[in-house]
């Protein structure tokens, strides 16, 4: 059963409390020193220097929360990336692995596929998601070959087999397999011949040749 995780979870509050403690903490020190230099250069007096000391606190908390903006907008980005691979629409299903990935808990994603499709092994989305995980952040791309070419002998859709192939030819060229790369690239070509993609593919497939 594919279940929506919390807004948060243990490690999530560990980054916030991380990333709280490494720009409000200095951003405070800071406004301290100016504080006491303040007071002795100018007179600051005492509520004078905790508005200085309090504005250094208000610039951190500034700092962590456009931190964690940015870091959360990336993982969000890379999810759609991920749960889209090849075109495919994210399935609103998918609500566990999205958040796992976004907190860039890319092996618990994984996992998380793996056990939807021992249940669900006709699910191409999630099989592609997968795929894409292993072949990018996670850097297993023997693993990531396995997975695609698993997909192939499934006997899928078309459309399925067309991102299979282009992901592929993209993994070879990855892994600077020169004769699965051309092997796939071939394929490709003979197979889609009479679309931009395939035409693409042969002109490629020629260049490599002639380039030896």
């Amino acid at each position: 059963m594919i279940r929506r995780l919390a807004d948060f979870d243990a490690a999530e509050r560990a980054y916030w409390l991380r990333a709280l403690f490494w720009s409000v903490g200095p951003c405070t020190a800071l406004a301290g020193l100016v504080a006491y230099y303040l007071h002795e250069t100018r007179g600051l007096g005492g509520l004078g220097m905790l508005g200085v000391v309090s504005a250094g606190v208000m610039v951190g908390l500034v700092i962590s929360a456009a931190s964690m903006g940015v870091s959360g907008f990336a993982g969000r980005a890379f999810a759609k990336t991920v749960l889209g691979a090849g075109n495919l629409s994210p399935s609103a299903s998918f609500s566990e692995q999205e958040a796992l990935i976004a907190r860039g808990r890319h092996a618990d994603a994984a996992e998380s596929f793996r056990r939807h499709i021992e249940t669900n092994p006709l699910d191409f989305e999630a099989r592609l998601a997968l795929a894409a995980l292993q072949a990018g952040p996670l850097g297993e791309l023997s693993t990531a070959e396995r997975t695609y070419l698993a997909i192939r002998q499934s006997k899928p859709p078309d459309e399925v087999l067309y991102r299979v192939g282009q992901a592929l030819i993209e993994l070879y060229t990855k892994t600077e397999e020169r004769g699965k790369h051309l092997a796939e690239l071939g394929r490709f070509a003979e197979q889609y011949r009479d679309t931009a993609a395939g035409r693409s593919a042969k002109r490629v497939l020629l260049e490599l040749k002639r380039g030896g």
